[in-house]
């Protein structure tokens, strides 16, 4: 077996939507609330983003929809649970990740 290492944060958003995938499976009603969600303008965004892009990069995503965001105005804001699920979602596999990805796969389709 291979391991393989993640951030605090990567290890705690996977956590937290397999809890909730698990509730609703259930159905059973989580206890997070979406006010409890933090809100970040693009100052805290670009604070908390490991890659640190430029607020440039950042708009040009805006633009492109390609990272979730809200506009009122011309006020942006982004929601903090939304930001770190955009990420973990734009991770490169590895060779030897996908091939276990494919493998679990397969062995759950039996």
């Amino acid at each position: 077996m291979e391991l393989v290492l993640i951030s605090i944060e990567q290890l705690t958003c996977t956590v937290n939507d397999a809890v909730e995938k698990a509730l609703d499976k259930y159905g059973i009603k989580s206890t997070k609330k979406e006010d409890d969600d933090e809100w970040w303008d693009l100052k805290k965004l670009i604070e908390n983003d490991p890659e640190k892009r430029r607020p440039s990069t950042i708009y040009g995503y805006v633009r492109q929809n390609k990272i979730p965001h809200y506009k009122s105005g011309k006020k942006l804001t982004f929601r903090k649970s939304e930001f770190q699920k955009w990420q973990l979602s734009s991770k490169k596999y590895t060779k030897s990740e996908m091939g276990l990805i494919i493998d679990r796969k397969l062995i759950s389709e039996k």
